[in-house]
């Protein structure tokens, strides 16, 4: 991703969007890439696996991910806003 945005000449802002679906190493590489600026997003991590079908959670287990899902939310949107201050 980080060499997609360099060679486009690093446009402000870097829309990306995706069609077909793969078997999830965009996301997983997107992921990493906020992870090394905002630090360890393990409830991020835990659904991406969910949603590539890599480990299945029980409905109760996703609800109780949605508040520390949130927090996770947060740091990134902070993240973003100091880019703008």
């Amino acid at each position: 991703m980080d060499e997609w945005w360099a060679a486009a000449a690093k446009p402000d802002p870097f829309t990306v969007a995706v069609v077909s679906g793969d078997d999830g190493r965009l996301a997983a590489a997107v992921l990493a890439a906020g992870e090394g600026i905002v630090g360890p997003l393990p409830t991020m991590r835990k659904l991406l696996a969910h949603r590539a079908g890599d480990a299945r959670l029980p409905p109760a287990v996703l609800r109780a991910e949605f508040g520390p899902y949130l927090g996770e939310v947060e740091r990134i949107v902070e993240a973003v806003d100091a880019l703008d201050a």
